[in-house]
């Protein structure tokens, strides 16, 4: 069952829909699994299959819009800040709690992508989280943006981010621009991005530059010892030509236990584990969540 839900993060109203198992007992309650998506992406596009797969295996899971994007509120439309992202994860945690069908002592977390650092960087900071799964996360936004530029790029990239924060001092907006300004596709990621921005609702192609200085900023990596003893795993493409599996490896190595790393076949890339997620990675992700939140 799917319902249309909203709760308030620091002001704002974001939306989201709550996922709850079909076999739920009148005063029975289920862990809860807040879920996070991936970089500009609203609430309808992929992650609807994620919450199917948590829902069907007895969870009840909530997907939302971060503020500023989506039907969610705020301004500047199409910031995508990534601290401000991490406290609506930590939000819809704490709207999750307040819901009859969840045992709050039972909460769990699962991100993708961009918001797979989210999710981790959450974990590491709010107790609630007693499991945590990522799957093909940016966990160092600096490293993760330099690589996929040449020096000269790179410097070319820092002068324009500057230019942004100096345009801010004077009392001026961000710039807008594309994703593609911030981050740099393959030809898949292209075509998704494209053919996403044209048949999902709400998605936007635009974001503010400022966008990319809070990205720099951002290293939930060097957070994630302080997740444990609580449960961590992290999932990744073997082939991933955009998040390459590095980001996931760098931030299991300085994990504690419990932890898991799980590298899916190389034959499957960024966009598999997304729109495959079901095929490709998500059993070992309910196994992991069963474990460790005792369904």
């Amino acid at each position: 069952m799917q319902r249309p839900v909203e709760f308030k993060s620091e002001g704002l109203t974001v939306k989201g829909v709550l996922w709850i198992p079909d076999d739920l007992e009148e005063g029975e309650r289920r862990p809860g699994v807040v879920t996070a998506n991936g970089f500009t992406f609203p609430k309808e596009f992929l992650l609807p299959s994620i919450a199917e797969t948590f829902m069907n295996a007895g969870y009840v899971a909530l997907t939302f819009d971060y503020r500023f994007l989506g039907e969610s509120e705020g301004e500047p439309r199409g910031q995508v800040h990534a601290l401000k992202q991490v406290e609506d994860v930590l939000n819809g945690l704490s709207f999750l709690e307040t819901q009859p069908q969840v045992d709050r002592h039972r909460l769990g977390a699962w991100g993708a992508s961009y918001g797979g650092g989210h999710v981790l960087y959450a974990a590491a900071h709010d107790q609630r989280i007693k499991c945590v799964a990522a799957n093909l996360p940016v966990t160092n936004g600096r490293r993760w943006l330099r690589v996929q530029r040449h020096t000269a790029e790179w410097y070319e990239f820092l002068d324009r981010v500057a230019a942004d924060r100096q345009r801010r001092f004077e009392g001026k907006p961000s710039e807008i621009v594309t994703a593609f300004d911030i981050f740099v596709p393959d030809d898949e990621t292209r075509a998704n991005f494209e053919n996403g921005w044209k048949t999902v609702d709400r998605w936007e192609p635009y974001v503010t530059m400022d966008t990319a200085e809070y990205w720099i900023q951002y290293a939930p990596e060097f957070y994630v010892d302080r997740i444990s003893p609580r449960a961590m795993l992290l999932t990744h493409a073997q082939n991933d030509r955009i998040t390459p599996e590095t980001e996931s490896i760098s931030a299991y190595e300085r994990a504690h236990e419990p932890k898991k790393l799980y590298l899916y076949p190389s034959k499957y890339s960024h966009w598999d584990g997304y729109m495959r997620g079901a095929d490709v990675h998500m059993g070992t992700v309910v196994e992991w969540f069963d474990e460790h939140l005792g369904i």
